[in-house]
């Protein structure tokens, strides 16, 4: 949990009501509801340990590019002093940066039901990637800001935490060496949302508002489309490897199907789609052993699914089996 302080800090910078503060969550317990002088708002707190004063910057000017593009976002909100950025101490010398955003309409989509969970959400799940990875290409940023915010140079591909033990950091190293040798261009590569999955946007009257951009990097878009696959496979009850496969392949007919109306990427590209599919599953599990807390990780149930992806990873088992065939 983050320090009470630290919020304590927060309210100071933006008219919020002190006893209108409810956790909503975020992977660090770092993502508020309040209720300010204009309504409801969201407040998000960047560790800056692990998020730089750049990148949310970045973030900020992604959010307005895709606003300008036509798509739905939630927009940052300035402090009492007119900042889209704040920056508080805790009692712990924890230091925060503190970003307030618009709190979305619409609502998350239900994915154990059938009338919502469905090959049209697919499809417009498919289309407004589409559309970001088409604003992706207009995307410019100075060199200086570009180099830093490029995949290869996140922490954890640069400093992975010893912890996966041997055999999984063999297996991430012949991933990221692989990836080191694809080619890039405007067309197959640029910055992505990293992170599109089902608790990442809000469906209101069949259309997705977008939000949680703070994973955000330079990546092929392939890349982008194996995440949400990935996330979306989660939403299964039944995890049988059968039962994975043809769920993926309904799931990507729609979905690219979509995303086709709004950007063309070569079938090339589309074809890597499993190889990312795979890569992202190492990249949760090295992820979680390196972000999450000690104490979350000692959770039974937390424990019991570390070491079930640890053991699929060292054997080689795909999260789902599906081949280039099977991508249309």
């Amino acid at each position: 949990m983050m320090d009470k302080s630290i919020v304590a800090e927060a309210v100071k910078k933006y008219h919020i009501v002190p006893t209108k503060i409810k956790l909503l969550g975020g992977f660090d317990n770092n993502v508020f509801e309040c209720i300010g002088m204009k309504g409801f708002f969201i407040l998000k707190f960047y560790d800056t340990s692990k998020y730089s004063s750049t990148s949310i910057k970045v973030e900020l000017d992604w959010i307005r590019h895709l606003q300008d593009f036509g798509l739905t976002v939630t927009a940052p909100i300035p402090s009492i002093q007119g900042n889209l950025i704040e920056t508080v101490w805790g009692k712990s010398e924890a230091k925060y940066d503190v970003v307030a955003y618009e709190k979305a309409n619409g609502k998350l989509v239900n994915d154990t039901n059938p009338t919502e969970w469905n090959d049209e959400l697919f499809y417009l799940w498919g289309k407004t990637m589409g559309q970001m990875h088409q604003a992706a290409k207009n995307f410019q940023l100075p060199d200086d800001t570009f180099q830093p915010l490029q995949w290869n140079k996140e922490e954890i591909v640069v400093n992975p935490p010893e912890e996966v033990g041997n055999t999984v950091l063999l297996r991430w190293n012949e991933y990221i060496g692989e990836m080191e040798q694809l080619p890039k261009d405007a067309h197959s590569y640029g910055f992505i949302h990293h992170d599109l999955h089902q608790q990442n946007f809000y469906v209101d009257d069949s259309k997705f508002v977008l939000f949680d951009f703070g994973d955000g990097v330079y990546h092929w878009f392939a890349n982008d489309i194996a995440i949400s696959l990935y996330h979306a496979i989660q939403s299964l009850r039944v995890k049988d490897p059968e039962n994975r496969k043809e769920f993926a392949i309904t799931f990507l007919a729609s979905f690219l199907k979509g995303y086709r109306k709004e950007n063309e990427l070569e079938e090339k590209w589309l074809l890597k789609v499993p190889f990312f599919v795979q890569y992202r599953q190492i990249y949760s599990y090295v992820y979680f052993l390196k972000y999450l807390t000690c104490e979350v990780i000692n959770n039974e149930k937390t424990s019991f699914i570390l070491q079930h992806m640890k053991e699929h990873i060292e054997a080689g088992i795909p999260y789902v089996n599906i081949s280039t065939n099977d991508i249309k």
